[in-house]
């Protein structure tokens, strides 16, 4: 009974890590793709970034 138990203890800590790494990976991307995004609108000019933003605001030009 005690070796079952110790499989079944082992393999959920196992599972853990493995979805730790996932979520860990799963952030790195996400923290990549904001800067890519913070990097790209930086090198906009204010009339670029004026029209970039038009598309999200909700007063926008009908």
């Amino acid at each position: 009974m005690g070796i079952v138990i110790s499989a079944f203890l082992y393999g959920r800590s196992d599972g853990r890590q493995d979805a730790e790494a996932v979520q860990a990976k799963s952030n790195a991307r996400a923290r990549t793709q904001s800067k890519e995004v913070e990097n790209e609108i930086n090198g906009l000019d204010d009339r670029a970034a004026g029209d970039r933003l038009d598309k999200w605001m909700r007063d926008s030009k009908r």
